[in-house]
């Protein structure tokens, strides 16, 4: 991309005497700044601490992010659709995270990731009311806390109604 350029140069003395001309080699100027386009974005929340990003670049070249160790330094992308993983990422919430592409001639254009969320802790569950054994109810109520919303399992059959939600 850009515009290519020969230049010549011609210089005469005072006296008139004339320099043999000197041709350069072709150069181009390039100032077309890579157009960044977002595919997929970064799954939140996840328990994934190398999470994976897809996005679009119009020119090919080395990608950095505002995140701190989050791509090896020599990373590059290819015009194109391109698919990056982060380096293992700690726990927490990345708002107002970016990635940057610099082209061969050092144009640069940043893109917004969407804010994601790394969590890799597991609920706590403490148990406020046991079911009374032995017991002739066949609907006994068993009373917990989680430190997290979420999704209730058991291994009872018919224990629970299909995805019953937990509200912390």
């Amino acid at each position: 991309h850009g515009t290519t350029y020969t230049l010549t140069a011609d210089v005469s003395d005072a006296a008139g005497n004339q320099a043999t001309q000197v041709t350069s080699s072709s150069f181009s100027v390039d100032k077309t700044l890579p157009t960044l386009r977002e595919v997929t974005v970064v799954t939140t929340p996840s328990n994934n601490r190398t999470p994976s990003y897809e996005f679009n670049t119009s020119k090919a070249g080395t990608i950095t992010t505002n995140i701190t160790n989050g791509l090896p330094s020599n990373a590059t992308v290819n015009a194109g659709n391109n698919i990056i993983t982060f380096n293992t990422l700690p726990e927490g919430t990345y708002e107002n995270k970016t990635v940057t592409v610099t082209d061969a001639a050092g144009n640069t254009s940043s893109l917004t990731l969407e804010t994601f969320i790394i969590d890799t802790t597991a609920p706590t569950l403490t148990a406020v009311t046991q079911v009374p054994t032995p017991s002739n109810d066949t609907t006994p109520s068993y009373e917990f806390t989680s430190s997290e919303a979420g999704t209730i399992t058991t291994d009872i059959t018919n224990g629970l109604p299909s995805n019953t939600s937990v509200i912390a």
